[in-house]
């Protein structure tokens, strides 16, 4: 059997440029041959190369595209574990080298498998919800976390064995710690942003269901969209850190009058009265 040749790297090879654009050999070759793709042939080879910056360039306005133009509705849905990437992709989108590793973030999902939902379109995450139940300590140390610090020491709490607890049915939870974002660049933003924040409406009247009794969310984010959605939501926030643009928030679910929690506190109520 051939060996396949490896890409160098910042490099695709052929076969790899066709399954992420979903396109055929003869199709390549036009794109090619009207250079539309750029094909490089290193000295003394004969196999060429596709520059990864370019294809994940038209990876990324392919998808725009289909976002823009398709017409079937939204999805909000629990995470898999197939998701996860996705879930990274949204954060680099956002925040560059300063997202939390892949590997991170797997993590804190196989922590507790209940924490992430994501909204997709045409089978595209577009956004995601993250419901997360931090040890207290653990939560106190994100809300007052500073600026310069707060993305690796994100990371190496996402890391950390322990750091998540699970979802027990009659055991109360002090918080959970609010993970909302969309999609750099996608059309319809604050569309999927509202979808993302029904989609929590919906996930806390289902925790409720299940007898997980949650005290308080709480949220911290520099993201313009971020601050807008939780101020719309009714969340406190919460007095500034010192030099840092993060924005912090708390709703209280058992007292707040926020429709954000209506749900959630019609569940309790009825399942006071049975």
């Amino acid at each position: 059997m051939a060996k396949i040749a490896k890409a160098p790297n910042g490099f695709y090879t052929a076969k790899e440029v066709m399954q992420k654009l979903e396109i055929g050999n003869s199709t390549l070759y036009h794109y090619v041959e009207t250079k539309k793709i750029k094909k490089v042939i290193p000295p003394g080879k004969k196999e060429g190369y596709y520059p990864k910056a370019d294809i994940d360039k038209m990876v990324r306005a392919k998808e725009i595209f289909i976002l823009q133009y398709g017409t079937d509705s939204s999805i909000f849905e629990k995470a898999k574990e197939e998701d996860i990437r996705g879930i990274h992709e949204i954060c680099a989108s956002l925040w560059g080298n300063s997202t939390p590793r892949y590997e991170a973030r797997l993590n804190s999902y196989r922590q507790n498998n209940d924490i992430y939902y994501v909204v997709k379109k045409e089978d595209i995450t577009v956004g995601f919800l993250g419901i997360i139940p931090f040890r207290e300590d653990i939560l106190k140390e994100i809300m007052i976390a500073e600026q310069n610090d707060f993305y690796l020491r994100y990371q190496q709490i996402l890391e950390m064995p322990d750091s998540i607890l699970p979802f027990v049915p009659g055991k109360p939870v002090y918080s959970l710690s609010l993970d909302l974002q969309v999609r750099k660049g996608t059309p319809k933003e604050e569309l999927y942003g509202m979808r993302l924040i029904q989609g929590c409406i919906e996930t806390l009247g289902d925790l409720a269901r299940r007898d997980i009794i949650v005290e308080k969310l709480h949220a911290s984010s520099g993201a313009p969209h971020a601050i807008k959605l939780c101020r719309d939501a009714g969340f406190t926030e919460l007095p500034p850190l010192p030099g840092s643009n993060r924005k912090r928030f708390e709703l209280d679910l058992a007292t707040t009058t926020s429709p954000f929690a209506r749900d959630y506190q019609k569940v309790l109520k009825e399942r006071k009265n049975q």
